[in-house]
């Protein structure tokens, strides 16, 4: 059920190329105040909380500073206070072709705590945990898939970086390699299937026309019938039937081009256009998301606030954020560092004070009633 109590108080877990932070509000959003850099001297592409369990897990890669290191998986139970590095981390087999470069991204956690975790990892696999990221077992039903071979060029060179877990069977998955495209399990994981058809096909002279699609962002709307939402190279598309076919939505963006797509609880999608695959900033350096409440059929230029002047940036894949509030809070970053939040659905926003490094990543979570520890 969705936390509509307005005395808890939002906090954002934020990822950037120099650790992480937790910034957190006043009850009615509109002032935050920011702890960090946690674990400063990593990259952290996501970082999580676990439901009911007052744990954060990072997923770090490699270190800003020589020597480098594979991707680990950092653990919290302080609010990140303090740190364990997890020996259990996304392993790959001794002596096999790939290894874990990057933890890209954390599954979102089922409210249940002790539930079963995902992270998606480059060289593109998906991995498990059974005891709150403790451990981590590669889920050999989708690495030993007859396509995995043709997965971008070369093999090893994409990464998983959407998993979306059905909220009402928790055995259907889906999961976004780049490069390859969408797959879904319908029994927990054992056995997988490409679901690309509809999606702009693969290049003339790619070996396995079942993948080689330049996916970038799969998303769920909470809601019945629970349509997929996927941001791609070409469009945003919908598929009313688990994956199996997609169609792009109807409404035009200022961009097709674009990483970041997020569906709020009302079933709202949230996109951040960029100009096109050579010029990956906001088109015409106007800072803006785009909603749709009709499932893409149109869309709304959400600025107001925001800076008027020319913004030449991004918004990552992962750096746009809606939290469980009445009405909606929406928060995204930039690869230039500015974080910025609307309580109101995107009708209005205000930048959050702080100077951050490139955002990688952005979740918005009410910490179980541990939030006072992070300001």
């Amino acid at each position: 059920m969705p936390d509509l109590d307005p005395a808890r108080r939002v906090s954002l877990l934020v990822g950037t190329t120099a650790g992480a932070f937790v910034v957190s509000s006043d009850p009615e959003r509109r002032t935050w105040r920011t702890r960090g850099p946690l674990l400063p001297e990593w990259q952290v592409y996501d970082l999580m909380a676990l439901p009911g369990t007052g744990r954060l897990l990072a997923a770090t890669n490699r270190p800003a500073d020589p020597p480098a290191t594979e991707a680990v998986v950092h653990a919290s139970d302080d609010v990140g206070v303090t740190w364990r590095r997890l020996p259990g981390s996304p392993r790959y087999p001794s002596g096999g072709p790939r290894g874990v470069r990057e933890i890209w991204r954390f599954g979102e956690p089922d409210s249940t705590p002790g539930s079963r975790l995902y992270a998606g990892v480059a060289d593109a696999g998906l991995f498990t945990s059974a005891d709150e990221g403790e451990s981590w077992t590669l889920v050999t039903g989708l690495d030993s898939h007859p396509t995995r071979p043709f997965w971008d060029t070369p093999a090893t060179a994409g990464c998983l970086h959407s998993i979306v877990v059905d909220p009402t069977d928790r055995r259907r998955i889906w999961v976004a390699v780049a490069g390859a495209g969408v797959f879904g399990s319908d029994d927990g994981g054992l056995s997988w299937e490409p679901r690309n058809a509809g999606l702009p096909p693969a290049p003339p002279d790619h070996p396995c026309p079942a993948v080689g699609r330049h996916v970038h962002k799969l998303a769920l709307d909470p809601r019945p019938p629970y349509p997929l939402y996927l941001q791609h190279r070409g469009n945003v598309s919908v598929s009313a039937d688990g994956g199996r076919s997609w169609q792009p939505v109807a409404g035009s963006l200022p961009g097709a081009f674009g990483f970041p797509l997020v569906v709020d609880r009302r079933g709202t999608l949230y996109v951040a256009p960029l100009a096109g695959p050579g010029r990956r900033t906001m088109p015409g350096g106007r800072l803006a998301l785009y909603r749709s409440a009709d499932g893409g059929a149109s869309w709304t230029e959400c600025r107001k606030g925001l800076p008027e002047t020319p913004r030449h940036v991004s918004v990552l894949r992962d750096s746009i954020s809606v939290d469980d509030r009445d009405p909606v809070g929406v928060y995204f970053g930039t690869t230039t560092g500015e974080l910025f939040a609307s309580p109101d659905g995107g009708d209005n926003w205000r930048q959050i004070p702080g100077d951050f490094t490139r955002i990688t990543s952005l979740r918005a979570s009410v910490l179980d009633g541990r939030a006072d520890l992070a300001t």
